[in-house]
């Protein structure tokens, strides 16, 4: 990512952190000006996917894989005879054990085990019917969708003959083959399937610091979040105020290295006088934002396929989520 001649400007660059120059080096001076509360968090943009089952997930793959097929198939390359997919078959196999109502752990490894003989009989046969092509027929769509079908079925017999259902860089939608699982820990799921964001809340302005689609420990985040603060606003936070994932002991040092105040309940035992650190409901800002893209922005269960779309496109629903904050009314665009 090159560097900008304005400090103060933004990029959203893939799975790189949003900023113009995110390596330098910026330490606040004793006499630095300090001002404003910078208030941080992160969350995750839900995708609009189906919730992956590696069963449904072998099923989607089968059944691309005969689109491919039929796709590739010529008459005048190939033969008269075309090679066998057995689609009815697979596909009565997989209807058997996905309308039961309860699918006892011995089923589902029968399926599994079922749907990845007729997603490897196809890919052979994919590499069968590409050999008789001089250069590829696939549009790029259609060699995405090949590679991940050929990434899911190498990631599903690893699992199946491990008896692990966790694999590295899993994939979870054939469709949105970036698209990976974040572990939140919330009530109503313990993983969501979507980007991570890093936001950073100044004075009811948004700013996406960081977005990522694979998992990431946002508490390592906090020193570049600090620094972007100062080169948007150029001078350094008073106060920063942070989930107990940030408030971690190195980020603790740095921030009494760099006199700034966290607002933080201190580490180790509670003292006999109860000390309020943190009045109840001072994060409510951030997580109403939040609550505001999730509602409102249309951020939460993002129908946009492309990795790229899903990138250029969060920045602006956050955007346009801080013109309530703006003085006098909207910006004249």
């Amino acid at each position: 990512m090159g560097k900008k001649e304005d400090a103060s400007d933004t990029d959203v660059e893939g799975d790189e952190s949003i900023a113009s120059n995110p390596l330098s080096e910026e330490v606040p001076q004793d006499d630095a000006k300090r001002e404003g509360r910078l208030l941080v968090d992160a969350t995750a943009c839900p995708q609009d996917i189906q919730y992956p089952t590696d069963l449904n997930l072998l099923s989607d793959s089968r059944e691309k894989s005969e689109e491919l097929i039929d796709f590739l198939y010529k008459q005048e390359l190939h033969g008269m005879v075309k090679p066998r997919t057995y689609r009815e078959v697979a596909r009565k196999e997989y209807l058997v054990i996905a309308q039961k109502r309860k699918k006892p752990h011995r089923v589902i490894r029968k399926g599994i085990g079922q749907q990845l003989r007729f997603v490897r009989r196809n890919l052979k046969t994919l590499g069968t019917l590409l050999n008789k092509y001089a250069s590829t027929p696939f549009s790029v769509r259609q060699l995405e969708y090949h590679d991940t079908i050929s990434k899911v079925y190498e990631q599903q017999l690893k699992m199946y003959k491990s008896g692990t259902h966790s694999v590295e860089d899993r994939i979870v939608s054939i469709h949105q083959s970036h698209v990976r699982p974040i572990v939140r820990g919330k009530d109503k799921g313990s993983t969501e399937f979507g980007a991570k964001l890093n936001l950073s809340l100044v004075n009811g302005y948004s700013f996406i610091d960081h977005l990522k689609w694979d998992a990431y420990n946002e508490g390592v985040l906090l020193k570049e979040s600090i620094r972007m603060y100062y080169r948007r606003h150029g001078y350094w936070p008073k106060e920063v105020m942070a989930d107990r994932i940030y408030c971690n002991r190195e980020n603790r040092n740095l921030l009494k290295e760099w006199n700034i105040r966290l607002l933080a309940k201190p580490l180790g035992r509670p003292p006999a006088v109860k000390l309020e650190h943190v009045s109840p409901g001072e994060r409510n800002p951030i997580e109403g934002k939040f609550g505001q893209g999730r509602r409102d922005m249309g951020w939460i269960e993002s129908r946009r396929a492309s990795r790229e779309l899903q990138r250029v496109g969060s920045p602006p629903l956050f955007w346009c989520s801080t013109w309530s904050n703006w003085p006098g009314g909207h910006p004249i665009l």
